[in-house]
């Protein structure tokens, strides 16, 4: 079982984790592009300070972010709406029975499958969008910064 994560490197590794978890479980032939990847300060106020020292600003927690495409194989088709619908049934099914928590479970006007993992809360959706392109995001809970340079993806 996942522990909690300790700082942005380690929040890197568990997105790319999910990542990987929530493509196995769709079953699928897909390849993964690795798309946006960063670390974003909180604001203060998001966190609840109500008096915030400046000097305090590089101590704020991050949230890591990271983002693929899922690119299903030539064979399947690039725009299969219908195809899509089983991908987001398969995964909800499997995300709960592994004890996931669902967000948002949304199939129309297009699809959105938001869940929390139940050790970490990481946030992990599969999304669709208008033309029926499939991507994966990750995103951590505040994590301490560590100004690590986003490491290179590590899924494909």
């Amino acid at each position: 079982m996942p522990s909690p994560i300790s700082d942005e490197t380690e929040a890197y590794r568990r997105a790319e984790a999910h990542i990987d978890a929530f493509r196995t479980a769709i079953d699928v032939r897909a390849r993964l592009e690795p798309g946006l990847r960063n670390a974003v300060a909180y604001e203060p106020e998001d966190l609840g300070y109500v008096e915030f020292d400046e000097d305090d600003e590089d101590d704020l927690p991050v949230n890591v972010e990271v983002v693929y495409d899922l690119v299903p194989s030539s064979a399947e088709g690039v725009e299969d709406f219908d195809r899509n619908r089983g991908y987001f049934t398969r995964l909800a099914a499997r995300l709960r029975e592994d004890g996931w928590i669902i967000i948002v479970e949304e199939r129309e006007p297009r699809a959105v499958l938001t869940a929390r993992h139940p050790q970490d809360d990481f946030l992990v959706t599969l999304e669709e969008g208008r033309t029926g392109n499939l991507w994966i995001t990750a995103s951590s809970p505040p994590v301490t910064a560590t100004g690590i340079t986003p490491p290179e993806p590590l899924l494909s």
